[in-house]
């Protein structure tokens, strides 16, 4: 495939799921309002996630490629910098370990700062989806909707100016 298709490509993936990610993010808050908790916490998951892969593709492409030709629903991948090895961009607990990608110049600090309170996603798992809902009360899903609001605000912002730093 020619770079510029390739870059075309990762173009349509970034802004499909930062669209993903906002809308996950307004139909969490709606369950919230009806207090399902365990859904809730499911969509704010996907909503940082799809921040966070958005703001990666954009911003951090020299670092992440995406599969192509079919193989895995073109699902994005990266490769640490640390290991040198490479690995699948997966749910929200497994991007966090990318993001630090995104964190060079002069605004790297602040945005490492930022990254740090998305944490709070580091025990959320995907398989919560099929428990009984017990292990999610309104206390975690409170603070994961903040840190949700802070991963897509950090795409606005640098959908506003740009960059990262």
């Amino acid at each position: 495939m020619p770079d510029e298709d390739v870059r075309a490509q990762d173009a349509v993936m970034e802004q499909q799921y930062a669209l993903a990610g906002a809308r996950h993010y307004h139909d969490a808050v709606y369950l919230c309002g009806d207090q399902r908790w365990p859904t809730a916490d499911h969509l704010f998951g996907f909503a940082a996630e799809c921040a966070l892969k958005s703001l990666l593709l954009r911003f951090a492409v020299h670092d992440v490629s995406t599969y192509r030709n079919g193989t895995a629903a073109n699902r994005a991948r990266w490769v640490n910098p640390l290991t040198g090895k490479e690995d699948w961009l997966g749910h929200i607990n497994q991007v966090l370990g990318a993001a630090p990608l995104l964190a060079y110049g002069r605004g790297g600090p602040a945005f490492v700062e930022a990254v740090d309170r998305l944490n709070v996603f580091a025990s959320w798992d995907l398989a919560d989806r099929y428990r009984d809902g017990r292990q999610v009360s309104d206390s975690v899903v409170a603070g994961r909707q903040e840190a949700a609001r802070l991963a897509l605000s950090l795409y606005e912002l640098y959908e506003l100016t740009g960059r990262t730093s």
